[in-house]
């Protein structure tokens, strides 16, 4: 049995669905590359606390094939590090740069592999009983890679859902104890 995408189906509902479904998300091969601003929310959890970090990135697409950006991740909530000495974080932020590959990108529906890389800072407070209360800093690399699936919404509308793993690098040992497994959605516009 032979398959041929360009032929019209038999059945004219189906042709008329297939037609609307590529017409609405089919990108163009001709372009070159053009800029995109991307948000996203993700879910993990750091010492069995429940954190919701965001990251905002603008970055460059390259055929709809490639992307390469600029991102910032900051988390607004507070969380422990290390309930025996009260150390909490208060602010965690890292930004740095992110590598995509997205094979199939033209299908309404493909997979995107994407990895962020970055640093940044922890900074927060000791406050044990009977201690006064002293701030703490740490400074620490940050790794990310997540696997999605992505969704052309329409030309430049994209929607992404998937997991990765946000791994910690610091000399402090109870920072790279919050490494986590995450899940991610995300929205992004491409301006052409």
């Amino acid at each position: 049995m032979e398959f041929n995408a360009y032929q019209i189906p038999q059945d004219n509902d189906l042709y008329i669905q297939q037609n609307l479904i590529t017409e609405v998300s089919q990108n163009s091969s001709k372009d070159n590359f053009h800029i995109f601003a991307s948000q996203s929310a993700a879910y993990t959890q750091m010492n069995g606390q429940n954190i919701f970090p965001t990251t905002t990135e603008l970055g460059i697409e390259l055929n709809h094939y490639f992307q390469t950006s600029l991102f910032c991740t900051y988390t607004f909530q507070e969380f422990t590090i290390d309930e025996k000495n009260n150390e909490t974080i208060k602010n965690f932020w890292y930004c740095g740069n992110s590598l995509a590959v997205v094979p199939f990108a033209s299908s309404v529906v493909h997979p995107k592999i994407k990895i962020y890389g970055g640093a940044g800072q922890a900074f927060g407070e000791n406050s044990t009983p009977g201690i006064i209360n002293k701030s703490i800093v740490h400074y620490f690399w940050a790794l990310t890679p997540v696997v999605s699936a992505e969704v052309n919404i329409s030309e430049n509308f994209k929607f992404n859902i998937g997991a990765g793993y946000q791994l910690i690098m610091s000399d402090y040992k109870k920072l790279s104890d919050t490494s986590n497994i995450e899940g991610v959605a995300s929205i992004s516009y491409n301006f052409k």
